[in-house]
């Protein structure tokens, strides 16, 4: 479940709009430069975010890891922590395209 709400945050932040308009969206209309910058944040983000994504969903499908409780918990600690890693990714990445 953790897992699930980590890839949901991050891509309402990276995917839905909440990153854009959280650090470019100044009343109301958006620099360019910042929405470039943002878009390379993401872009960056989703090395992290398709293999957090796999690993999670490898977890749960594949019956060695399911059968393999050290296992299981190994995979998705992982695919959690790529998840934070990600969207930290587009939050500094975020952050530098404001200025």
């Amino acid at each position: 479940m953790a897992n699930l709400a980590l890839a949901v945050f991050w891509a309402c932040t990276a995917l839905a709009g909440w990153g854009e308009q959280a650090f470019c969206g100044e009343g109301g209309h958006r620099a360019s430069e910042c929405l470039e910058g943002f878009e390379t944040a993401v872009l960056a983000s989703l090395a992290l975010a398709v293999p957090a994504a796999v690993v999670a969903v490898a977890a749960w499908t594949l019956p060695g890891a399911r059968r393999n409780a050290a296992r299981l918990e190994a995979m998705l600690t992982l695919a959690a922590l790529m998840w934070v890693v990600a969207e930290g990714v587009v939050f500094v990445g975020g952050s530098l395209a404001q200025r």
